[in-house]
């Protein structure tokens, strides 16, 4: 509560720096402010609903370690709720979560290094993703490492998102689309998943350079294109796949390597 009065009282622009150590959560970002945790500094959630919010366009996150949310599907628990233009994440631990990070009806956000992993061993259904992107757009996803999640990356209705250099592991499906158009995720690895990558229902995406490797099981697929019109597929390896790939009532695929 003592960091949410100190934003709510400063004036924006700001810059507020947390020291090593925990800091009590939730906390709420109303106004345009960068926050930089030093090293050892850990945002820690009550345990329940999000841990995160972001209300602030132009809002930038950097250094820390998030953790404690609730666990509450019908209300989005999340690490991270980003409901702003322009939010940049850097370099974030996110632990202990439902949802990872979780973007609803934003423009131009930028999300870089961030480790996301949600607690090993549990159902499927007690699995939230580790990042969602709800009707969002032009949003930059680079360098990010997810595991232990439902799905390591789910788009709903969100279009001209770049998807590159991540790692997803022992997820469901690496990436998921659905109708989510004129997108690219090129130079990601996808390994120990039931799927690499699905597309569904989805325009316009190009899968460029990937590998799927090791989604292994005789209903595991390296890429899934189902419903998906025009996607362009190049460049890319599956080695070790249940199955490689799968298309579905797709058009115009190319040189799939």
């Amino acid at each position: 509560m003592i960091l949410l009065l100190i934003l709510v009282v400063a004036q924006a622009p700001d810059t507020i720096r947390l020291g090593p150590g925990i800091h009590p959560g939730p906390l709420v970002l109303e106004r345009p402010t960068v926050v930089l945790g030093a090293r050892g500094a850990v945002l820690r959630g009550p345990g329940a609903g999000t841990v995160l919010t972001i209300r602030a366009p132009g809002t930038s996150v950097r250094g820390l370690r998030i953790e404690g949310s609730g666990r509450d599907p019908d209300h989005y628990d999340a690490g991270v709720l980003v409901a702003a233009d322009s939010v940049v994440l850097e370099d974030l631990v996110i632990r202990d979560v439902l949802f990872g990070v979780y973007l609803r009806q934003v423009r131009g956000a930028t999300l870089r290094r961030l480790d996301i992993a949600g607690p090993a061993g549990l159902s499927e259904s007690q699995m939230g993703d580790g990042i969602t992107f709800y009707y969002s757009r032009d949003v930059v996803a680079e360098g990010n490492r997810i595991a232990h999640v439902r799905d390591g990356m789910y788009f709903s209705y969100s279009d001209s998102v770049r998807v590159t250099d991540n790692r997803v592991s022992r997820v469901r499906f690496g990436l998921h689309y659905m109708f989510s158009h004129q997108n690219r995720f090129d130079r990601n690895v996808f390994t120990d998943n039931a799927a690499g990558a699905v597309i569904m229902n989805s325009r316009g995406v190009v899968v460029a350079g990937n590998v799927f490797a090791w989604n292994a099981g005789s209903r595991s697929y390296g890429l899934v294109l189902q419903q998906a019109t025009e996607p362009i597929v190049t460049g890319n390896l599956l080695v070790g796949n249940g199955i490689g790939a799968i298309v579905v009532r797709q058009l115009t695929v190319s040189n799939v390597d």
